[in-house]
């Protein structure tokens, strides 16, 4: 089974994690299917199979794609990529980030809201 990954960003740390999932790991077990990014006409630092992985502008085509399993943030700040990662746990993605700053401002409120979304995964389970 493969690991669908939608990530949002594509800066720096966004070019090493494509480059090392698409490139390195060799890997059919996780592939980069969408890139959110502000501007898709924007020249990347690295080179995008456009074959495997669209880039996209808005988020909630990453957010509303059932076939993506996991969500990984890399685009930094705190508004844009709180909103990103709330809605990506609120609609039952799993989520890795790299944004320190999002993680000390807002740590409790994820931590709650991940364990609601398990309470909510376990009651629709029984």
């Amino acid at each position: 089974m493969t690991t669908c990954i939608g990530m949002i960003g594509a800066g720096t740390v966004g070019g090493g994690v494509y480059e090392i999932i698409m490139n390195r790991l060799n890997s059919s077990s996780a592939t980069i299917t969408k890139i959110c990014v502000r501007d898709a006409n924007k020249p990347r630092d690295f080179q995008i199979d456009s074959s495997i992985t669209q880039v996209v502008t808005d988020v909630s085509s990453i957010l509303n794609d059932d076939s993506i399993d996991l969500v990984v943030e890399v685009a930094g700040g705190t508004t844009f990529a709180k909103d990103a990662v709330f809605a990506a746990l609120k609609g039952g993605k799993s989520v890795v980030t790299a944004n320190k700053a999002l993680i000390a401002e807002y740590l409790d409120e994820i931590v709650k809201l991940v364990d609601e979304v398990n309470a909510d995964k376990s009651k629709k389970s029984s």
